[in-house]
């Protein structure tokens, strides 16, 4: 009575007379949407891999810093609107160093023994230090590195002497200890040429190490190709918003709404510092673009108090919006939302209706002090991507399309190499029902003045696969589904008197 699992069981190859048991998986398969809450940074650092995407906990790029482009600057705003994933890519102008450090033995004319490197560019390496002493068990000596925000590494219990000494430390920094620590995860060790004792009364500071941050616009985007540079780097990330920090370049936008649209993610962009809104609405015009993949935003750049370095800064509106975006679920809009931890705008001045409606008609996105949520914040007053046509001119059509697509995009391709048979068709229809099934009962889509029908319909039968496209290997559902409108004017009504005679309503 043999047991198989259906991928393993062939009933033709069934030959003898017994019972056959075949374990099958559930038919019903359920689809979980893709994370919305991915910010995608691209800027300068202090420290990290370089043109690598790093998932930002901590302080992966080094601290807050004063100056442009400062990636732990806006990993640090977008903190404090409520993001909580955030995925940076860290770029350089090419001139960025690591820090070294040399241990010396106790010769008359000291030698090097170990030259340590750090792990990557950055000032942050010139804060670490090394030093040899004493060890714990007899006839040996420990390796202390140490980094301020890392914890401290120990290497005890090295053995040898002279040249053997040095050997074994190296390998305890490139290799760990036999269980009892790994490897280094701030520098990389090389031996030198000592074949003497070390100096153990030495604490050596390193020095020597770069940011590489006179960068350029053109840095920041970066290219495509086998190796990805800049924003490229952000490809598969899993990031749907993104914000290349402090970039004002309209001859960059193309390419960055061209990358929008390939890969998903609704990048955020800025005028320079005191750009006009009439300003602003030609620098998109001239640029070229009309897309959903990215808002543009006027040059009213914002007040940020630093905490850490006690300074008010300039920070460009692109990185309190993106962030703001990123916090918020996908079918909902920036507009009217109000934006915390703004001590100012450059400009004060209060926009009146026909700026509000220039800035509307130009495809531009602006801050502003007072919304109508309340006339004492800061907050967003347009809500809308780049795009003219007015179907998909929202931000929250930009999220919701790019949710919808990446998450039917990263759950079917299992469909792919399967025979086309009619349980192949339920089982797809049936997972895709319910993932808008439950998108409707979230309110997340559905049609208001129509709240009994679902918001949604998945056709996946023999009316639009006919067997001229079956037989080709074809296997296609036409999805339709309702978004949420977002509510861009709340018109009121109000007839009020002593000759007025109510008639309620339902």
């Amino acid at each position: 009575m043999p047991v198989y699992q259906s991928s393993q069981f062939n009933s033709s190859g069934a030959g003898a007379p017994d019972l056959y048991v075949v374990i099958q998986p559930p038919q019903q398969s359920y689809v979980n949407g893709i994370p919305t809450d991915g910010l995608g940074l691209v800027g300068v650092g202090s420290w990290g891999p370089v043109n690598q995407p790093v998932t930002i906990t901590g302080q992966p790029f080094g601290p807050i810093t004063v100056r442009s482009h400062d990636i732990a600057t806006a990993a640090a705003i977008a903190q404090q609107l409520g993001s909580v994933h955030q995925v940076g890519v860290r770029v350089t102008d090419g001139t960025d160093a690591k820090a070294t450090a040399d241990l010396m033995d106790t010769a008359p004319t000291p030698v090097i023994g170990m030259i340590l490197t750090a792990k990557y560019s950055g000032v942050l390496g010139n804060q670490m230090t090394a030093a040899i002493t004493a060890g714990t068990a007899a006839s040996t000596n420990k390796l202390t590195v140490s980094l301020p925000g890392y914890a401290q590494e120990v290497y005890d219990n090295i053995a040898g002497t002279g040249a053997t000494f040095w050997s074994n430390a190296v390998a305890a920094v490139m290799n760990g200890q036999n269980g009892l620590r790994g490897p280094s995860s701030v520098v990389v060790a090389a031996v030198g040429a000592s074949v003497a004792a070390p100096n153990t009364t030495a604490v050596v500071q390193f020095a020597g190490g770069t940011d590489g941050a006179a960068i350029t616009d053109a840095i920041l985007v970066g290219s495509t190709g086998v190796i990805k540079t800049g924003m490229y780097a952000l490809s598969n990330a899993g990031v749907q918003v993104g914000n290349i920090v402090d970039l004002t370049t309209p001859t960059t936008w193309p390419s960055i709404a061209s990358f929008g649209m390939q890969s998903g993610i609704m990048f955020h962009v800025s005028n320079a510092r005191a750009t006009s809104i009439a300003a602003s609405v030609t620098a998109l015009a001239t640029s070229g673009v009309d897309s959903y993949a990215m808002t543009c935003l006027v040059g009213n750049w914002v007040a940020w108090y630093d905490t850490l370095n006690g300074v008010i800064r300039s920070i460009a509106p692109a990185t309190f919006t993106s962030a703001l975006q990123a916090s918020l679920s996908p079918e909902q809009s920036i507009l009217n939302k109000i934006i915390s931890n703004i001590v100012a705008l450059d400009d004060m001045t209060p926009y009146d209706d026909t700026a509000i409606m220039a800035a509307v008609q130009g495809r531009v996105e602006m801050i502003t002090w007072g919304i109508p949520a309340s006339s004492g914040a800061f907050g967003c007053r347009v809500g809308q991507n780049t795009s003219s046509d007015p179907t998909r001119n929202g931000d929250n059509y930009s999220r919701m399309t790019n949710y919808i697509a990446y998450t039917i995009a990263s759950a079917y391709g299992r469909v792919i190499g399967q025979p086309q048979t009619k349980g192949l068709r339920q089982s797809t229809k049936a997972s895709l029902d319910a993932f808008f099934s439950n998108m409707d009962r979230n309110n997340m889509i559905g049609n208001v003045n129509a709240s009994t029908q679902p918001g949604w319909n998945v056709q996946l039968d023999a009316s639009n696969n006919p067997t001229s496209q079956v037989a080709l290997g074809d296997m296609q559902a036409n999805i339709t589904v309702t978004y949420l409108s977002i509510v861009r004017r709340f018109i009121a009504y109000v007839q009020g008197g002593q000759t007025v005679t109510v008639t309620p309503t339902a």
